[in-house]
């Protein structure tokens, strides 16, 4: 029995559901939703059509468990942008949501696809499966397409990083088209900042140079 907690957006608003999927085999059990609750803590309103929700949450909880399995990873560099990427040697495959800037809820939801090389430039055009994740299996153009080996992060450890709009970054606190492009999900690049300007930065601000999740700072020795 393998257990996924999950967030999900149903019209509009947001639910955090935990499910239980069953291992298949000899000792096989049914998929099933656990709990459901808002997002915000409270419980799921009576007006809310429950067993709609709870179909979503399984769904979703499929996607999620297929997810780990292929390697795919939700990267939400940028706020209220989100998207699936599986990042193979020199490749980084990207798929999100054909309604906009956001990662499938399903494995049928109509996705859009693109590979990016590790200059987050677009290789060729996106291509959409209307049928989602299930149409593109399907097909058999997925496999032809499944990645091989571990990606490799191109930021580096102990390195403070300025991102979109001048956000300070590190290596651990980077989403992941950062961590494995160096540029962010907007496409800009990431610009490490020299060790050496730490000096003037703590006589400007009072305090080293850090990420702003404070993961990682530069230490002048005062």
């Amino acid at each position: 029995m393998k257990t996924i907690s999950g967030t999900i957006e149903y019209n509009n608003e947001e639910y955090d559901y935990t499910a239980q999927i069953g291992v298949r085999g000899v000792d096989a059990y049914p998929d099933k939703v656990t709990d459901i609750d808002c997002a915000d803590g409270t419980p799921v309103p009576d007006t809310v059509d429950f067993e709609k929700l709870e179909e979503l949450a399984m769904d979703n909880a499929l996607l999620l468990d297929w997810c780990q399995k292929e390697g795919w990873l939700v990267d939400r560099s940028v706020e209220g942008r989100a998207a699936l990427i599986r990042a193979p040697e020199g490749v980084i495959q990207r798929v999100t949501n054909i309604g906009g800037l956001a990662e499938p809820q399903t494995m049928g939801e109509p996705i859009v696809f693109g590979q990016y090389n590790w200059s987050d430039q677009l290789a060729g055009k996106t291509q959409i499966f209307a049928g989602g994740f299930d149409e593109w299996i399907e097909s058999g153009d997925y496999e032809a397409r499944k990645p091989i080996g571990e990606p490799v992060p191109v930021l580096k450890d102990g390195v403070i990083y300025s991102a979109d709009n001048g956000m300070l970054i590190c290596k651990k606190c980077a989403g992941q088209c950062a961590l494995y492009t160096g540029r962010d999900i907007s496409g800009q690049e990431v610009c490490a900042m020299p060790r050496s300007e730490n000096a003037a930065w703590r006589k400007q601000f009072g305090e080293d140079m850090a990420c702003e999740a404070g993961c990682t700072s530069y230490d002048d020795g005062q």
